[in-house]
């Protein structure tokens, strides 16, 4: 999710797996939000939003970095009924 730039008619998104080194683009049309799926699962991935017009497209946003995890990572609940002997 990122905060909408005035005269923007679209967004694409661009992400890899290195800082500054973006390999993959997604054109994600007029919204400001879009849900990554595919994702290799604890690599570092590094995006940026580029605004565009009929005019062209903005220069990068903020680099922004994260760890993909699984959905279904989550830590165990406790332990009950512990005995020592």
């Amino acid at each position: 999710m990122w905060d909408p730039s005035s005269g923007a008619t679209g967004y694409t998104l661009y992400y890899g797996t290195s800082s500054k080194s973006y390999s993959i683009r997604v054109n994600v049309g007029d919204t400001t939000r879009y849900t990554m799926t595919g994702l290799n699962e604890k690599l570092n991935y590094y995006f940026v939003v580029r605004a565009y017009d009929n005019a062209g497209e903005s220069g990068n946003s903020n680099e922004l970095v994260i760890v993909a995890t699984d959905s279904n990572d989550s830590v165990p609940s406790a332990p009950t009924s512990l005995i020592i002997e």
